[in-house]
Order: C-alpha cells, then structure tokens, then sequence
C-alpha cells in the first residue's frame, strides 16, 4: 500500500470523497461530477494513477473556506 493510497482510504472512512491529483490538478475526468468513491476504487489508482501521489476532497458535501491572507 502507498502512502497516497493510506491517506485516501483513511479520508474515506472518515466520511470524505478523496480524488487522486498531480500537484493541485486531479486526474480523473469529470471529477467535478463524482459524488463518491469506494475502497476498491482507491486500491485501482495507485496502479492506474500512479504519479498521482497528491490527494484532494471533493467539497459538494465537504463544507471548505480558502483564504489567501498576505498581511
């Protein structure tokens, strides 16, 4: 198990939706349009993404506030 795939699952049982990214991008297409994922799913992109080691969440069910504050 990769590390990438640990935080993924772990996401998942905690309630979240993780998607695989390559720095911020994800990779998988139409990601905007998931609603969910499954542990086997997971498992399937360490093999099928594996420079995908960056993890996001989806947020249509996650609640998020991004502040960009300088000073």
């Amino acid at each position: 198990m990769t590390a990438a795939e640990a935080v993924r699952l772990a996401l998942l049982c905690g309630g979240y939706s993780p998607i695989p990214c390559e720095g911020k991008r994800p990779v998988l297409k139409a990601w905007e349009k998931r609603i969910a994922t499954n542990a086997d799913e997971i498992r399937l992109w360490s093999k099928v993404y594996a420079t995908a080691e960056n993890t996001g969440v989806l947020t249509r069910l996650t609640p998020t506030l991004d502040a960009d504050i300088l000073n």
